[in-house]
């Protein structure tokens, strides 16, 4: 029997009190994930069942990282991939104010709340209203050089960085025209609290508690032990300026998309006019610290680290 049998058999009876709030849904995938498209058929047939127009899209990442907005406007999207698919997917549909509900197909699935496991009893909580909606910071880097201007937008960071092969790059920073200090390194990483938990987390930076209103600079391999990581308001402008030539230096958004940079170009970050809007199963249940711990296995005591099985590896 196929995935989408067999959930179909069940569902009859479980979801019977939709919430009305949503009418339409979209649902994206990312189609090189093993059985995604068995995932979309499944939610399509619970979805139809009780009278919900459904729409859907596939995300190719090696031929683009952009989904396509719908014909009808969705009052959500459901997002079936790993991180990056609901990455490109909150870049596309935050300005729309469309929120997102992400089902991890992947490997880490930070941003994904729900499991492909437990499809069923997940959209019966979203379809009798146990959820809340958390709006979260996103992040707008803007690079004059160009003209006009190019406009990136990230929810995770936006990350100046020197190529591979090329030397040290030395950045000037500055917030809201004061100055910070000269970073020299191997660039700076300026995240969200969302994206606390991503490339920041991995270079020593602190972990943000997502709803917060802060945006963290840290550097990338600083050649000074006096530079650390800083945590400040998310209504302060950062600047940065690229003081030397390192050969190659790069802007990127989400590691997804990104721009070459040169000698004395400026980047200006700062929050973007919109937020992401992410579904939370579960009207009171905070789950940020259960995540850092069951995904990032966060304060596991030493001889207590988890046995994984394989279809968990």
């Amino acid at each position: 029997m196929s995935l989408s049998n067999q959930l179909s058999t069940t569902h009859t009876s479980n979801l019977n009190n939709i919430d009305d709030r949503f009418n339409n849904i979209g649902i994206l995938y990312n189609a090189c994930h093993k059985n995604a498209l068995e995932y979309v058929k499944a939610i399509t047939d619970i979805l139809n069942f009780h009278g919900i127009n459904t729409f859907y899209q596939k995300l190719n990442p090696a031929e683009c990282l952009y989904f396509k907005d719908f014909d009808t406007t969705p009052d959500l999207n459901i997002i079936i991939g790993g991180d990056g698919t609901f990455l490109s997917a909150s870049r596309c549909y935050a300005p729309k104010n469309i929120p997102l509900l992400g089902i991890n197909s992947g490997n880490l699935g930070f941003l994904s709340q729900i499991s492909t496991k437990y499809l069923e009893q997940s959209l019966e909580k979203l379809f009798t209203g146990d959820y809340r909606i958390e709006e979260r910071l996103m992040l707008r880097a803007v690079d004059k050089v160009e003209n006009p201007a190019r406009i990136f937008t990230a929810l995770n960071d936006i990350v100046i960085k020197r190529g591979a092969l090329s030397r040290p790059i030395v950045l000037s920073v500055s917030v809201d025209g004061h100055r910070i200090n000269n970073f020299l390194g191997d660039g700076l990483i300026v995240s969200t609290p969302t994206g606390s938990t991503a490339y920041n987390l991995s270079v020593g930076g602190p972990i943000i508690v997502p709803g917060m209103g802060v945006i963290v600079l840290s550097p990338i391999s600083s050649h000074s032990l006096a530079i650390r990581p800083i945590v400040i308001p998310d209504d302060q402008t950062v600047k940065i300026t690229i003081m030397n030539n390192p050969e190659k230096s790069y802007l990127n958004a989400d590691g997804q998309e990104y721009t070459e940079l040169k000698e004395n170009d400026t980047i200006y970050v700062m929050k973007a006019p919109f937020k992401a809007r992410l579904v939370l199963l579960g009207k009171h249940e905070d789950c940020f610290f259960d995540i850092l711990r069951s995904k990032l296995h966060w304060g596991i005591i030493p001889g207590e680290c988890p046995k994984f099985s394989d279809d968990e590896l």
